[in-house]
């Protein structure tokens, strides 16, 4: 079975572990206050795919890293990202200096693997 790691990284509030938890079909009670996630939750949960090249069907186990966008914990991300498949960019357009974040996180991420990573640019609305 194919495994992948993969970190969910952005600034701080931004949804990552709302996103995450829904990517791994987790629940998690809450009052709905927001509580910073401190170091990094992994999540883990098998998934079912196509292969678009050859049209088979595989499973893969999946570790999402939900990392911490503090930056108390900076010094910590490289060792996160050891053998990482992708990595999820996160971050809520409500916020213009979350913007800036996300550049730093972006800039970062590119130092995690040597390019072999794919990248794609999405938004999320809530």
């Amino acid at each position: 079975m194919f495994k992948a790691k993969i970190l969910v990284v952005g600034p701080c509030e931004a949804g990552k572990t709302w996103i995450s938890n829904f990517l791994a079909e987790a629940t998690e009670s809450t009052s709905g206050d927001y509580h910073p996630t401190q170091g990094v939750r992994i999540l883990e949960f098998e998934s079912e795919g196509e292969n678009p090249s050859t049209g088979k069907a595989f499973k893969a186990e999946i570790e999402l890293w939900d990392c911490s966008g503090d930056q108390k914990f900076e010094n910590c991300w490289p060792a996160l990202a050891k053998d990482i498949n992708g990595v999820l960019l996160v971050y809520s357009p409500d916020n213009a200096q979350k913007e800036k974040e996300l550049e730093r996180w972006y800039v970062k991420r590119k130092s995690w693997k040597d390019g072999t990573l794919r990248e794609r640019a999405g938004k999320m609305v809530r």
